[in-house]
């Protein structure tokens, strides 16, 4: 028994994938599992939370502060050999009590944060943060410090993990931890995250890489048009009800924070409310997860060519009156569920340009009907005199456009249909490397810093400050 279940469910890094065949493609897919650490491994779980913040936020205070001075910051390899130099020293020893390729994980979290960040300051994306009418001094897609009050709590395991039977095992922990195996694993282990949610249950999270069979073709080809009236309107007549689960739950969700705020703080009384208040929000989240994943799933299965609208959800959010609707719908995340979805199963993912006419088109003539409002539902086509339903026109012109697109006719790109034109930068690095002002060479660095340009939206805000 213990043989076969080796065979089935044990797993570690370095493990030979299964082969792929000649039909299928590896992927890389997350297995989520709840575990139950006793007290032991939860004080050795809580010190990989403390030790993995600590350093995120430790390098990133050094980030900012080296630009400030000089300009420049620390190399993601440099990073990695100072926090082996801080685990040797005595004020810092303590950082060798756990795993120190969680250490290595958490700072190559932070580079890609910043990554993100020099990308969107070259896209035009990074714009000042905007509270109460004044602004912040910060910028959007700026990483951010990490709290030791954060709802989530997590640690990367990138190496060393094995699963066997019904235990996770994990490196600097001594005893096995005990999981709820509810599915077995598909391929070798890749990485491995665990965490704690505001409740106290714990969870790992084991990314695999494994072999995907495609879905059967078929002919079938579908517009999906997303709303807040209806979540989606299909172009082959089918209405996806909005189930509104925050809307729903918004009630009980003030009475409970109610019952908080008058809770005496460091009480038990407290502790049980916001574990009251914890739970509610958690019922919400996984029942609109549930929702998007149930029907992301059937689309994909029952399509061979999925069309949706590139919306600016961002922008959508912007709008006061609409932004906790637009929000509670989950827009992006059911998008982003069709397009993996659709890379591992097979299937054609086309996003049509969010400047593509979709609802003032008419589906039958092509008549465009500049006058459109989001108040007019339904609309007389005023060159064939059909009455149209907004929705269902929508979805049906954004399948078509999809179609054409997939066979190279489609519309312009978005960037062409506004009048301007689109760059991609091929190299993101660059980003790093623009600077202007003073040479780096003037200033006295410390000999481990690595000397990376900073953007010049970041070199105006730290002159501001200096200005002020």
């Amino acid at each position: 028994m213990e043989t076969e279940n080796k065979t089935i469910l044990a797993a570690r890094v370095g493990d030979s994938v299964p082969r792929a065949t000649s039909c299928s493609h590896l992927i890389l897919k997350a297995y989520k599992y709840r575990i139950y650490p006793n007290d032991d491994q939860k004080v050795m779980l809580a010190k990989h939370f403390g030790c993995c913040r600590y350093a995120y936020n430790h390098f990133l205070r050094l980030h900012n502060e080296m630009y400030e001075i000089s300009g420049v910051s620390p190399s993601l390899f440099e990073m990695h050999r100072l926090v082996a130099e801080m685990r040797k020293d005595e004020d810092t020893k303590w950082l060798s009590e756990v795993y120190g390729h969680s250490l290595q994980a958490a700072l190559r979290n932070l580079d890609e944060a910043f990554k993100r960040f020099y990308k969107a300051i070259k896209e035009g994306k990074a714009e000042p943060v905007i509270k109460n009418g004044e602004p912040t001094g910060r910028f959007k897609y700026e990483p951010k410090f990490k709290s030791k009050r954060d709802a989530n709590q997590s640690a990367t395991f990138p190496d060393n993990v094995k699963v066997r039977g019904e235990s996770l095992i994990l490196p600097k922990v001594k005893t096995p931890i005990k999981m709820k195996m509810h599915r077995p694993l598909g391929g070798a282990i890749r990485k491995t995250v665990v965490s704690v949610n505001a409740r106290g249950k714990y969870y790992v999270s084991i990314l695999c890489q494994e072999p995907c069979e495609p879905l059967p073709r078929n002919d079938n080809a579908i517009g999906i048009d997303l709303g807040i009236k209806e979540l989606a309107v299909c172009s082959n007549g089918e209405r996806i009800a909005n189930p509104k689960f925050l809307e729903r739950g918004e009630r009980h969700s003030k009475y409970l924070n109610r019952q908080l705020s008058k809770k005496k703080r460091g009480g038990s009384n407290r502790w049980r409310a916001r574990m009251e208040l914890s739970r509610h929000y958690e019922r919400v989240a996984n029942r609109r997860r549930d929702y998007a994943h149930k029907f992301t799933t059937r689309i994909v299965r029952e399509n061979q060519t999925v069309c949706v609208e590139d919306l600016n959800v961002q922008g959508m959010q912007s709008n006061h009156c609409l932004a906790k609707s637009v929000s509670s719908a989950a827009f992006g995340e059911i998008v982003r569920q069709l397009e993996y979805k659709c890379k591992w199963y097979g299937r054609d993912f086309v996003k049509v340009g969010r400047w593509y006419p979709s609802s003032k088109t008419c589906h039958h003539c092509g008549y465009v009907n500049h006058g459109l409002t989001l108040k007019n539902r339904v609309w007389i086509c005023g060159g064939c005199g059909r009455e149209i339903d907004r929705d269902f026109n929508a979805s049906e012109n954004i399948r078509d456009e999809g179609l054409r697109i997939l066979s190279g006719a489609g519309a312009a790109s978005d960037a062409k249909q506004k009048g301007g034109e689109a760059s991609c930068p091929k190299d993101e690095s660059a980003s790093r490397r623009k600077f202007s002002g003073e040479s780096t060479e003037a200033h006295e660095l410390q000999p481990w810093v690595a000397h990376r340009r900073i953007p010049q939206l970041q070199r105006n805000r730290i002159q501001g400050r200096a200005a002020g």
